[in-house]
């Protein structure tokens, strides 16, 4: 009767030690699970882009950077965390898979300014100007429309920066300025900081503006958004 008690209790603990190791392997597969599962909820409801739509294969080139934060570095702009899940619904997040893809997202939309002071020239006869179709008859002698220029450039999409003028036969009267992104946006969005004009003389006003273009990246499953300043002049100038 000793022998049977033993052989039960010897029984037992071998059918212990065939289930533990089983147990202990998968706890390690559950965390997992949970932590890829909280990953794809982070990007619930965002507008989820791939850097295809952006950069195409034959732009990817091979480079030695090793980490995102390195490329960012080397295009100069400024970075900040972010937590995805805390972002509006439907925003515009570009899913990128590596630093080479990264690298050829960012060479493709570094632009070049429209650097300072560049002249915009209206006519003080409004009716003959080549912005006849865009002018407001104000009074009599008065007429008000609009000039811009590019005060970036990143080939697919600008910033214009914009000089809504009112003009009579004694000159400019009054100029109001703003800036505005335009082309193909998706992913894309701009803050004005600032958009001034100021009077030189009747004949001519100083118009600036600057801002700061905004992407969202998502890489290395880290939520990030690059943002780079802008900012630039015309002169609009009655001819």
């Amino acid at each position: 009767m000793k022998m049977k008690k033993t052989s039960i209790i010897l029984t037992c603990a071998l059918a212990l030690m065939a289930v533990s190791p089983v147990a202990a392997f998968a706890a390690p597969n559950n965390v997992e699970v949970s932590s890829q599962a909280k990953s794809d909820n982070s990007l619930e409801g965002l507008n989820l882009i791939s850097v295809d739509k952006f950069v195409q294969k034959d732009a990817v080139k091979t480079t030695t950077y090793k980490t995102a934060d390195e490329v960012f570095a080397a295009h100069g702009g400024t970075t900040k965390r972010v937590d995805l899940s805390s972002l509006p619904k439907n925003t515009a997040v570009i899913k990128v898979n590596t630093v080479d893809e990264l690298d050829a997202l960012l060479s493709g939309v570094s632009g070049s300014l429209s650097g300072e002071g560049e002249n915009v020239v209206i006519s003080p006869n409004q009716s003959q100007s080549n912005d006849s179709n865009n002018v407001s008859k104000v009074s009599p002698t008065a007429y008000t429309s609009s000039k811009s220029s590019n005060l970036y450039d990143a080939k697919t999409w600008w910033v214009r920066l914009y000089s809504n003028y009112t003009v009579t036969n004694a000159g400019i009267i009054d100029v109001q300025a703003y800036t505005a992104l335009s082309g193909l946006t998706l992913g894309v969005t701009w803050n004005q900081t600032s958009a001034t004009s100021t009077k030189i003389s009747s004949k001519q006003w100083l118009t600036k503006g600057s801002g700061t273009y905004n992407l969202v990246i998502f890489i290395e499953g880290i939520g990030t958004v690059y943002s780079e300043n802008v900012s630039g002049s015309h002169y609009v100038t009655v001819s």
